[in-house]
């Protein structure tokens, strides 16, 4: 028989709850069953932390995730998609009028688009072409007129750049 301690069961709980908060699993158990000592104990442990692990998956993302995805505004592309993704086709999230911007624009016609149009992000296109040189977000440009003006990053209607 194998003989438990009541300080056995009280660190399987917490392994538990880290699993189930965390989502940290098989590198969560290995670790606890090297620091107990005790490998008749790898059952339990791996019992506890896959069902805190699945428990906690029913109810929300793990902190990291929250934290990553949420608090930090990363990015995240899960592996599978969320249900209500799933009926999505590209036509119901894009825009069908996009609006580009030139390499080289007048800040009138920056205040123009960003006044008109709600959109994310805009298409920079090499003049006179339809060739991509890079996407500008909505936030950049409205800092880059924010601070512009102060730094004199804007030219008047004639005014020459300076020389590189």
């Amino acid at each position: 028989p194998i003989e438990a301690r009541p300080g056995t069961y009280a660190l399987i709980g917490a392994c538990a709850m880290l699993a189930g908060t965390a989502r940290i699993t098989i590198s969560l158990a290995m670790i606890l069953m090297e620091t107990m000592g005790e490998a008749e104990f790898g059952l339990p442990i791996f019992l506890a932390v896959m069902v805190a692990k699945l428990t906690g998956d029913v109810f929300n993302r793990g902190i990291y995730d929250l934290h990553i995805i949420e608090l930090k505004h990363v990015p995240f592309l899960e592996t599978l998609p969320e249900g209500e993704m799933i009926e999505l086709q590209v036509r119901d999230v894009m825009q069908r009028k996009v609006v580009t911007l030139d390499l080289v624009v007048k800040v009138s016609r920056l205040v123009q688009v960003l006044s008109e149009t709600n959109h994310h992000a805009f298409p920079v296109l090499y003049p006179g072409t339809r060739r991509m040189a890079g996407l500008l977000s909505q936030q950049i440009l409205r800092r880059l007129l924010e601070l512009g003006e102060p730094h004199g990053l804007f030219l008047s209607e004639g005014e020459e750049a300076p020389a590189k």
